[in-house]
């Protein structure tokens, strides 16, 4: 399967060169319809991993301060954007092997219990991000104004 955070910059690239000026710049490889078509697709796999990842807005979310690539240290899965930031983790992960002192987990392994914070680690724990969740969301407005011809 494709990268989640190949398929968000994809969306940006396609975004930023919609358009006949795009195709012309592609070499005028994509047709009109095969634009949209893909547009479309983006958007929707876009959408469904920045809705995964989305919390209440009263949620505080702090930021990353870089934009490394990174792992679940549970599982191994690919955090895109938003995971959980744990120093001293109480648990081992799923397939038993023991955790990190500290490290950044996936919002799922953190949700189906498969991580935690030790005990007195309250201070350990935050939400932490690469990018504010608005402005992912920008991106996937943007390109929805593209598809309705009004940007």
């Amino acid at each position: 399967p494709l990268s989640r955070y190949a398929t968000y910059l994809s969306l940006v690239r396609r975004v930023q060169g919609y358009g006949a000026a795009g195709r012309e710049r592609d070499g005028g490889a994509l047709s009109e319809q095969h634009e949209e078509d893909e547009l479309l697709l983006l958007l929707r796999c876009a959408s469904a991993v920045i809705g995964a990842e989305t919390t209440r807005a009263s949620v505080v979310v702090g930021l990353l301060g870089d934009n490394s690539l990174r792992a679940c240290d549970a599982c191994n899965a690919e955090i895109f954007n938003r995971c959980v930031r744990i120093k001293r983790p109480a648990d081992s992960t799923p397939n038993g092997t023991a955790v990190p002192d500290d490290g950044h987990f996936c919002l799922r392994c953190v949700a189906d219990g498969h991580v935690g914070a030790g005990a007195g680690a309250a201070d350990g724990v935050a939400l932490v991000q690469h990018a504010s969740h608005e402005q992912l969301l920008e991106v996937v407005a943007v390109g929805l104004q593209l598809l309705r011809g009004s940007a």
